[in-house]
C-alpha cells in the first residue's frame, strides 16, 4: 500500500485517540474517522494535514489510521452542529449549545432536507440578534447518523 496525504477540519472529538475529519480536497471529499496509536489533543475546528496507511475500512463512516499529522493553525474554522429545520434562506438550524440559529450559505443545497443532522463550518462570527445568525463557509451532511 501506498500512504497516502489528506487535509481536512475536525468536526468531532470523540476521545484522545479517535476524531472525525471532514477532508475539504478533491478527490476525497466526506467525512472519515481518524485513529491514533497514542493521545493527542485537537480542538473542533482544527485544519489537519494527515498521512495515513492508505489502508480504509469500508465502514460508514470510513475509518483511516494516521501515521502523522500537522495542525495548521492559520486555517483554523468553528464548526456548529445541529438539525435543519428550515431549507429555505436562511437555512433553520437547531443546536444543542445556541437553540435555534439562522444559517446564511451561498451555494447549492440540493442534498440536504429536514430533519437532517449537518456540521456548519463558519469564521466564528455570529449576530447578537435573536435569532442569533451566522455566515457558513461550508456545510457537510451526515448520511448515516
Amino acid at each position: 500500500m501506498i500512504n497516502q496525504k489528506f487535509r481536512g477540519y475536525v468536526l468531532e472529538v470523540k476521545s484522545s485517540q479517535c476524531i472525525w475529519v471532514y477532508i475539504d480536497q478533491e478527490p476525497s471529499m466526506g467525512i472519515v474517522i481518524l485513529n491514533f496509536e497514542f493521545d493527542h489533543l485537537f480542538e473542533v475546528g482544527d485544519y489537519l494535514e494527515f498521512e495515513t496507511t492508505g489502508i480504509m475500512t469500508l465502514s460508514i463512516p470510513p475509518l483511516l489510521q494516521v501515521i502523522t499529522y500537522e495542525i495548521i493553525e492559520e486555517k483554523k474554522q468553528h464548526i456548529m452542529k445541529g438539525i435543519l429545520k428550515n431549507v429555505a434562506p436562511p437555512l433553520v438550524l437547531e443546536t444543542e449549545n445556541w437553540g435555534v440559529v439562522w444559517v446564511h450559505h451561498e451555494g447549492s443545497l440540493d442534498l440536504l432536507g429536514l430533519d437532517r443532522s449537518v456540521y456548519i463550518i463558519y469564521n466564528g462570527m455570529m449576530t447578537r440578534s435573536l435569532p442569533p445568525q451566522i455566515s457558513a463557509i461550508k456545510i457537510v451532511g451526515l448520511e448515516y447518523l
